[in-house]
């Protein structure tokens, strides 16, 4: 793998909207835990020598972002093509309910890459999308630290391309608010995940900001902890 790398720092938004609902490209902001993990986030990048920071153009990844923009003194470059996936006329669904009215539709929303909810996006759909703006972030920045804050299922696309991952395979990734993972992009198109949901605590160097980054963890709080207390569909649905 020659060259060096340009470092990702994928960091997922703040809490948004209620628990175990579809939000996709539905639009609610940060809710107050949202903006405190927001917060330990941000002083968690802060100790990073990142140079460029990008986001979804959602406003729960926006929010999330400011607060890394304050923290860094770098503007934020929102992206379109960084949302999360469209549930289509599945936005908004309390997966409980699907899971009771459509099981075999939802396990397909999960497991089949070409499945699409109606008027919505499939996960191959969601990778075509996804990957090519990461790709152009990757080569505006050789070599650099980048922090782009974005959704569940868009980092999963990363993540799976970098791990050859099916569909299925995506949902064994656990991706918590505010917690984030790093993915080393190399110039000849190799990469390297060398880190899943780290939360801030694990990734702020200085005393203040591992300070903060513990304050807003709920307690037991560390890395997959709370991602293997919720049931698989719960803990994808808030996306």
């Amino acid at each position: 793998m020659p060259g060096t790398a340009t470092t990702l720092w994928l960091v997922r938004h703040g809490q948004a909207g209620p628990f175990g609902v579809l939000l996709g490209h539905s639009d609610p902001p940060l809710s107050d835990l949202g903006r405190r993990q927001a917060e330990a986030a941000a002083a968690a990048l802060a100790d990073l020598p990142v140079t460029a920071l990008y986001a979804s153009d959602l406003a729960r990844a926006r929010g999330t972002a400011e607060a890394a923009s304050r923290a860094l003194g770098r503007q934020v470059t929102g992206l379109r093509a960084l949302r999360e996936r469209d549930f289509g006329a599945w936005e908004g669904r309390a997966v409980a309910d699907l899971a009771r009215d459509a099981p075999d539709d939802l396990a397909a929303l999960w497991g089949d890459g070409a499945f699409a909810p109606p008027g919505g996006e499939s996960l191959d759909a969601l990778a075509a999308r996804v990957l090519p703006a990461v790709r152009r972030i990757v080569a505006g920045h050789p070599g650099a630290d980048v922090a782009v804050v974005g959704h569940a299922g868009a980092h999963r696309a990363v993540l799976g391309h970098a791990l050859g991952l099916g569909a299925a395979g995506l949902l064994r990734l656990g991706l918590d608010p505010g917690h984030a993972c790093v993915v080393r992009w190399f110039p000849d198109g190799n990469l390297h995940v060398a880190a899943v949901n780290l939360p801030p605590v694990a990734w702020a160097r200085s005393g203040p900001a591992r300070r903060e980054a513990r304050d807003t963890a709920p307690a037991g709080a560390d890395g997959d902890t709370l991602a293997m207390s919720r049931t698989r569909n719960e803990r994808l649905a808030r996306t």
